[in-house]
């Protein structure tokens, strides 16, 4: 090998090696810069955004109880790069290694989003300064995640703009929810947060009443015998009646049994069937050319509202009504149907049926022409069957005819059912003494599968019997239509002489029950003073949990109890504006209640309707001498009595 060629050799060996030299220094040049910026920046990064975490939590856990909705703002990093979550909703996804989070609500700071996170960089157990409890955390986020997770989003990088989620804290609970979807700081994940701890309080209502009914039941022995002593001094004895059936079809005598109290217990007196009719409805147009029937009075309402129209509101004020039935020389019953004004609406503006003026006049010109006007109801089936037996008439000519009748009256029925849907139409009653109104109700539908009161009910099937009964005059009411008081499901009762509806029950417990309710009422003057006195046998404090409204602090969640069911409702300021809102009010649940004391220690047991609100905090169930359950508040303004 030639010298020449020998050094060249050389160089390139040297080249090689400083080389490879190079890029061993650019390396660890590279490393060592990597280092650098871990140290120097991300992790100063990732404690920012610890920092700002801890920020938080102390946030919530200062945050007073039913404090006003807080908007906040936190500084995740770079989007995407670090998520909060629900130590007890994630549990299973991510692997806590603090002890005291695993089965405690802890809130955790996570590389990544939820579903990129294995170990929490660190989760801090929320407690709360002002309660010392630990808080729990309902998370109802727009998009229905079971879990709280707070990360940074893309769009808000170029905005500058930092997560922000609105937080509300009720009692120990909170809830985190994205601010994006609220407006105004209301959205459906605070308000559901706010439903469920209304909610609270018709469980504490209950917890209440169950421990106040462990006490001794039923009135003392003292209070028991002076209840028989006043009873049987009476001049017109209470009585119980009782009407025993069990469903609309199987009404066949109208037997009623009447109980009177011996030494406190019902016994029975006598049973008698109802017999005697009151009358019968009369129309008050009877001068007119045709029939009385209700096509025909539609007919007046349409061509002269002025005189035929009745608002329900209305129903009071001595206007014409449609059908009168007098009881004798002093009562009387009127029936008639209205039309619910609409809330808010003008009465100028309310239509007045001319588009149907035509055609009930032409359905009235075909009746003439066809000579059959007489119309009622359409034949049931049993009645159908009973005229087929007795009628000589030939079957093919009474089909015929009767074919001709049910079809004609099925049209008119039809078309009477949709002018009462279309214009809210309502039937009502009313019971007079001369011209003073004594009770008056809209005949609403009945609940229930066994039921007369149906949407086409025509008042002129209301039964009405007069029965005389040791100076008293009593009319009984088939089917039901006083709806509002506690009577029978099928029938009522309402005294004249008394002037008021008396209680029917339909099961042997009841009557024993309605024994009580005749001792109480005797003995009301003397509960009163048990009560002004302090004479409880239990008094049991209720925490009242129903949010009040941000925008008026005397209306929002309130709980309705009407006849042994509570309701829980929402009457704030933004109720169309949450669709939460919209859609509550549904739900039934039986609370068992029997009267109200107020704040001076008065007790009434005539309960129509309870209404409770977030500015009743003084709630209390508490227990009479007399063995009574009854809601106390230090106020008159949370009931409605009859």
């Amino acid at each position: 090998m030639s010298k020449k060629r020998y050094k060249k050799g050389l160089i390139d060996l040297e080249f090689l090696v400083n080389l490879i030299r190079g890029l061993i220094v650019l390396v660890v040049i590279f490393f060592l810069a990597a280092a650098i910026y871990n140290i120097f920046f991300q992790d100063n990064n990732e404690e920012n955004v610890k920092s700002n975490f801890l920020g938080l939590i102390d946030t919530i856990q200062n945050l007073p109880p039913h404090f006003p909705i807080l908007q906040y703002s936190i500084d995740l990093g770079d989007p995407e790069e670090y998520s909060i979550v629900n130590s007890m909703s994630a549990k299973n996804k991510i692997n806590i290694e603090d002890q005291e989070c695993i089965n405690s609500d802890c809130l955790c700071l996570c590389e990544g989003k939820l579903d990129e996170c294995e170990t929490p960089i660190i989760c801090k157990k929320v407690k709360s300064n002002v309660d010392n409890m630990v808080l729990s955390f309902s998370q109802y986020r727009w998009n229905k995640a079971p879990y709280v997770e707070l990360y940074q989003k893309e769009y808000n990088e170029d905005k500058k703009k930092f997560f922000s989620l609105m937080i509300r804290r009720a009692n120990e609970e909170v809830a985190l929810c994205d601010a994006g979807p609220c407006r105004h700081g209301y959205c459906d994940c605070l308000a559901g947060l706010d439903e469920k701890q209304s909610l609270k309080t018709i469980e504490n209502l209950n917890n209440a009443i169950q421990k106040c009914s462990l006490e001794t039941h039923g009135l003392t022995d003292e209070l028991n015998q002076e209840a028989i002593n006043i009873y049987e001094g009476l001049e017109l004895k209470p009585r119980i009646y009782y009407y025993p059936i069990t469903s609309n079809y199987e009404i066949e005598e109208n037997l009623i049994e009447v109980y009177e109290l011996e030494q406190g217990i019902p016994k029975k007196i006598k049973t008698y069937a109802l017999e005697t009719s009151a009358g019968k409805f009369k129309w008050l147009e009877s001068d007119g050319p045709y029939s009385h029937n209700l096509i025909e009075m539609f007919r007046l309402k349409l061509e002269e509202p002025e005189q035929h129209l009745i608002f329900c509101d209305q129903i009071n004020d001595n206007l014409q009504t449609d059908y009168l039935m007098t009881i004798d020389s002093t009562y009387s019953v009127e029936a008639g149907y209205c039309m619910e004004f609409p809330s808010g609406e003008n009465e100028e503006n309310i239509p007045f049926w001319e588009d149907r003026i035509e055609k009930v006049n032409e359905m009235i010109e075909y009746a003439d022409g066809e000579g059959r006007y007489n119309y009622e109801l359409p034949y049931t089936d049993d009645e159908e069957e009973e005229t087929n037996t007795d009628s000589t008439t030939q079957e093919d000519d009474y089909d015929s005819d009767y074919t001709d009748d049910a079809y004609v009256t099925e049209q008119l029925n039809n078309y009477i059912y949709e002018i009462r849907v279309d214009y809210n139409i309502k039937p009502y009653i009313q019971i007079k003494k001369g011209q003073e109104t004594i009770i008056s109700e809209i005949i609403a539908n009945q609940e229930g599968p066994n039921t007369y009161i149906l949407d086409d009910f025509d008042v002129r099937n209301i039964n009405i019997f007069k029965v005389e009964e040791d100076g008293r005059y009593l009319l009984y009411f088939t089917p039901h239509i006083f709806i509002k008081d506690k009577s029978h499901s099928f029938v009522n009762l309402f005294s004249l002489t008394e002037e008021k509806i008396i209680e029917i029950y339909d099961e042997d417990d009841e009557i024993n029950q309605g024994g009580k309710k005749i001792k109480l009422e005797i003995l009301n003057n003397k509960i009163q003073e048990s009560v002004k006195s302090n004479k409880l046998s239990c008094n049991e404090p209720v925490v009242n949990t129903l949010v009040a409204s941000t925008k008026e602090k005397s209306k929002g969640w309130i709980i309705r109890i009407d006849e042994g069911i509570a309701y829980l409702e929402y009457n704030g300021p933004e109720k169309e504006t949450i669709k939460l809102y919209k859609t509550i009010g549904q739900k039934k649940y039986p609370i068992n209640i029997d009267c109200y004391v107020d704040h001076l220690g008065n007790y009434n047991s005539n309960i129509d309707q309870i209404i409770i609100g977030p500015q009743d905090k003084d709630l209390s169930i508490v227990k009479l001498e007399s063995g009574e359950l009854c809601l106390h508040k230090e106020s008159t303004s949370f009931f409605k009595a009859k």
